[in-house]
């Protein structure tokens, strides 16, 4: 009866402490590798490093895992800009062999004459001069140049002359007297005209002057001739 009675006691016992370790008199026995771990006892996840507050950030670069931002567009250059008209020219550039040289009206003028110089456009189709003409005295059509060609005139500025068929363009040509020199600086020569290249032509023209100029100065210490760009109105002498 003794024994009976101890061992319901320890039955009872057993069956109180079963939900923690298990009864060792029985063989029965409970897996505590199966008992959830304690929350406190696992290591929190690493945030990783904290962000560095010295840094600064590029505006124009976007944060790491940010909406990316795309760079800026340059201005197109053609992009609502008017374009430039550029003027076509008009025509060809006039030839010496379309070119007539002659002689307008003159004038007196502090020991020389001023000569207005023309060329008169007689080809068949309009061209255009812009420049100084190149003139110098010779002792005939084909002869040898007589003295020094004509200068420039100072501050002139050239134009683009439009000279359509038998449209003419003018010159100022100054002629100074030979016997403004002493005849052993001057050296007279007899000349029979003018040899004129029309603005950048290499071919000449040749003007016979008459009576109007017989004498150039072979000496080309002693200037003559003074020549002006061409114009489309005629030269006041």
């Amino acid at each position: 009866m003794h024994h009976h009675g101890a061992a319901i006691a320890a039955t009872i016992i057993c069956l109180g402490a079963i939900g923690a370790t298990g009864c060792a008199g029985g063989g029965a026995t409970v897996d505590d590798t199966a008992a959830p771990r304690d929350a406190a006892s696992s290591p929190p996840p690493n945030p990783g490093p904290p962000p560095n507050p010295g840094t600064p950030v590029n505006p124009g670069t976007p944060a790491p895992g940010g909406p990316s931002t795309p760079p800026p567009v340059a201005d197109d250059p053609g992009r609502g800009a008017s374009p430039t008209e550029v003027p076509a020219p008009a025509g060809p550039a006039c030839t010496s062999e379309g070119l007539e040289p002659s002689l307008g009206e003159s004038g007196g003028a502090a020991g020389s004459t001023v000569v207005d110089l023309v060329l008169t456009n007689t080809s068949d189709t309009t061209c255009r001069l812009e420049g100084f003409p190149g003139v110098s005295f010779v002792t005939g059509a084909d002869g040898r140049q007589v003295g020094r060609p004509a200068d420039r005139l100072p501050d002139a500025e050239p134009t683009t002359v439009t000279l359509a068929p038998g449209d003419t363009a003018h010159a100022s040509l100054r002629v100074a007297n030979p016997a403004n020199y002493p005849e052993q600086d001057c050296d007279p020569t007899p000349v029979r005209g003018l040899r004129i290249y029309p603005p950048g032509e290499r071919a000449a023209l040749f003007l016979p002057t008459g009576e109007s100029f017989r004498t150039g100065c072979a000496d080309e210490g002693a200037p003559l001739l003074t020549v002006g760009p061409v114009g489309q109105e005629p030269t006041s002498p």
